[in-house]
């Protein structure tokens, strides 16, 4: 859910910007071009040029030349509807020519590649430049990039950059949008250069190494524009900023916060407080956040919607205040050392879609009041020290539930024989709860497209019915192990990636 939202609210942030260069680009990104207006020759011949020194196997440039005229037909080139001037390159590739995961960048060769000819500087009037996913074996190819003076929109993202980030990128003024993630050789030694951006509102450096950069946490709070900050696994680290940092009149707009994967520590949590009214998104996770939860600096973040401080070290309990954050869909805590009871009341967070709670010291009760959440969508508790008996009335409202994960607690279920959920759950897991009264769940008939399966330890002693073989062949992992199950049990090699039993 996470990575989704993610990827939902980029694209949001980016139409946005979009629509703010409307006025620069007239009607560049659409195709109603007048009759009076044609590609200006210098720059036809210059994107010839360009495409001459390049290895396009899959033709996506084969539109180039086929016409007199490329503001018209060429794939990816807009011109202004007033001037004829190329104001768009749009050369992206494909995402699925790059083999990589949501936290682990594995950039490969796409096929557009080569070198970048200089007679491309002939666009002097370009200010919307995509080459993501496009590999340039320029030595020289980001000072080339910094020609472009009037560039609002700049993504190089996945291109397999190396080298330092050169200070001229402070050229690029007009930049709204930077986007150089996934360029995982790329490292800039010093952030200086952003300070000379002052209209940029998002900013993209996923994976790139700026733990040499120990100034990036002032030099981003001096951002007048920025919304959309993504910073993940870029080998940051928090030193105490100076005294004259909270005294600069710096961004407050900020709505989108990645920084997870680097080693921040909760020194991070002041510099945050300007921007608590303003964050929808924020991710911390993997770091190493201490101490107690942040609630004196996330208190007022009442419009978060995305809250992941999972895989930290955060102690003690988990605050009631999370009750005020009513816009809240994900709330994720996993993997910290939260203890004590859990005691929010759960009806105060009606849009919350993922709860994760899993592997914490947490005890006593799951309160009742999380059957109030009707948008769940994934509840995970998994691996704590919580007790009591879970009913059909904690699961009452779960209609849209897909990952159930009771797991690894000392919870006894006890469902009715004729109960049918309203839910349909992709993943199942109750490996050490008990289930009432020794029987297998006669409920799991009822979900029809279950993929994973895991309710071992479960104190079941009975036979397996003939219905779970019949559902059996949609599961891609089963476990049933630690049991006492007897009967014939046929051979599932062929049905499950993973088969315990």
């Amino acid at each position: 859910m996470g990575g989704c939202f993610h990827e939902l609210l980029l694209k949001l942030v980016l139409v946005s910007i979009v629509a703010g260069t409307v006025s620069v680009l007239g009607s560049s990104f659409g195709t109603n071009y007048s009759n009076n207006i044609r590609c200006i020759e210098k720059e036809r011949q210059a994107l010839l040029k360009f495409k001459q020194g390049l290895e396009d196997e899959g033709g996506s440039l084969s539109s180039w030349g086929s016409t007199e005229d490329c503001c018209i037909s060429w794939k990816g080139v807009r011109c202004s509807n007033s001037t004829g001037h190329v104001v768009m390159l749009d050369l992206h590739s494909e995402e699925t020519c790059l083999g990589y995961t949501q936290r682990r960048f594995a950039p490969q060769a796409c096929i557009l590649s080569g070198e970048m000819n200089n007679a491309l500087l002939e666009l002097k009037y370009l200010n919307y430049l995509d080459l993501s996913f496009r590999y340039f074996n320029n030595t020289n190819f980001l000072e080339l990039i910094t020609s472009f003076s009037n560039l609002r929109y700049l993504n190089l993202s996945y291109g397999g950059l190396s080298g330092t980030i050169p200070s001229q990128f402070g050229n690029l003024s007009n930049l709204i949008s930077l986007d150089l993630r996934g360029n995982t050789d790329l490292e800039a030694k010093n952030l200086d250069w952003l300070s000379h951006l002052p209209s940029l509102r998002h900013l993209d450096m996923d994976g790139v190494n700026l733990s040499k950069a120990v100034d990036w946490l002032q030099v981003v709070n001096m951002l007048p524009s920025l919304q959309h900050l993504s910073l993940r696994e870029c080998g940051l680290s928090t030193v105490t900023p100076p005294p004259t940092l909270f005294n600069i009149n710096s961004s407050a707009s900020l709505s989108f916060l990645d920084l997870s994967d680097n080693q921040i520590t909760s020194m991070i949590f002041p510099s945050l407080l300007r921007h608590a009214n303003s964050l929808v998104f924020l991710d911390l996770s993997f770091n190493d956040l201490r101490g107690s939860f942040p609630h004196h600096t996330l208190e007022k973040a009442i419009s978060l919607v995305h809250l992941d401080l999972s895989y930290n070290h955060l102690e003690r309990i988990v605050p009631k205040s999370l009750e005020n954050f009513q816009s809240l869909q994900v709330l994720n805590l996993s993997s910290n050392n939260l203890s004590g009871e859990v005691l929010i009341d759960f009806a105060k967070l009606p849009s919350l879609k993922e709860l994760r709670l899993s592997n914490n010291h947490l005890n006593g009760n799951l309160p009742l009041s999380v059957g109030k959440l009707s948008k769940l969508e994934v509840l995970d508790v998994s691996s704590n020290s919580l007790d009591g008996t879970i009913t059909q009335a904690h699961l009452l409202n779960f209609s849209l539930l897909k990952e159930l994960d009771f797991s690894y607690n000392s919870f006894s279920l006890n469902f009715s024989s004729a109960w049918v959920p309203t839910f349909q759950l992709d993943t199942l897991k109750l490996s050490s709860c008990k289930v009432s009264g020794s029987k297998f769940p006669q409920w799991l008939q009822t979900q029809k497209k279950p993929r994973h399966l895991d309710i071992s330890n479960a104190s079941i002693s009975d036979t397996i019915p003939n219905w779970f073989w019949d559902m059996s062949y949609k599961l891609r992992y089963v476990n049933l192990s630690y049991n006492q199950i007897n009967g014939m049990v046929p051979d599932l090699s062929s049905r499950f990636v993973g088969v315990r039993r």
